[in-house]
């Protein structure tokens, strides 16, 4: 075992537990604590020339909450960047299940950076491409935020079928049990863009 990967592994979770407080202050000290994980095996590591480096499985990890990060700052052209790139990587080869877990994340974000971006087009292209994935590796994970994603990109874009994306979105998440998230994503739906989706469909 690599003393520094261990480190590092430490690091990502710490990362990670801020990354999901609700304080701002956290969120700069777990990019700080990100970027501290990388220069540990990559001493001079600088996040605008991340393509010249070589990457482990755990710093493609480090790399992806750093990208998810970045777009919280509206750093979005970035981190849509290090997502593309750090897709190509695990892409390549049969991926674990843990890896098309991690893509189907991917995928989501790049839909959202898209969508936060207005790029409407973009996030249609995205959502189907990630769709077509799940379909291919018979994964269902990820499938309600995706074909959200679309179906909202659709309703921008004033495509007729934008409620059966949404429809299809709703349904996954009833389907799965998940009755709390169903009713925020109604709730911001209805609120956000005046889609009012019942509660029977």
């Amino acid at each position: 075992i690599n003393p520094n990967e261990v480190i590092q592994l430490l690091l990502l979770i710490r990362g990670a537990a801020l990354y999901h407080s609700r304080f701002e202050s956290d969120k700069t000290d777990a990019k700080n604590i990100l970027l501290d994980a990388l220069r540990l095996t990559q001493p001079s590591f600088n996040i605008t020339q991340f393509m010249t480096y070589k990457y482990s499985f755990i710093e493609l990890r480090i790399l992806l909450l750093y990208a998810i990060l970045l777009a919280e700052e509206k750093e979005l052209s970035l981190s849509t960047k290090i997502l593309y790139f750090i897709l190509e990587r695990l892409k390549k080869g049969a991926p674990t299940p843990y890896q098309m877990f991690l893509l189907v994340k991917i995928y989501t974000n790049i839909c959202y950076n898209y969508h936060l971006e207005d790029a409407h087009k973009k996030v249609l292209l995205v959502a189907d491409e990630a769709l077509a994935f799940c379909l291919e590796k018979e994964t269902t994970h990820g499938l309600n935020s995706l074909y959200y994603r679309k179906g909202i990109a659709e309703y921008h874009l004033k495509n007729k079928n934008y409620m059966s994306s949404l429809f299809r979105s709703f349904f996954i998440l009833k389907l799965t049990g998940k009755e709390d998230l169903l009713i925020i994503y109604q709730k911001v739906t209805k609120e956000q863009y005046g889609i009012e989706i019942p509660m029977e469909y």
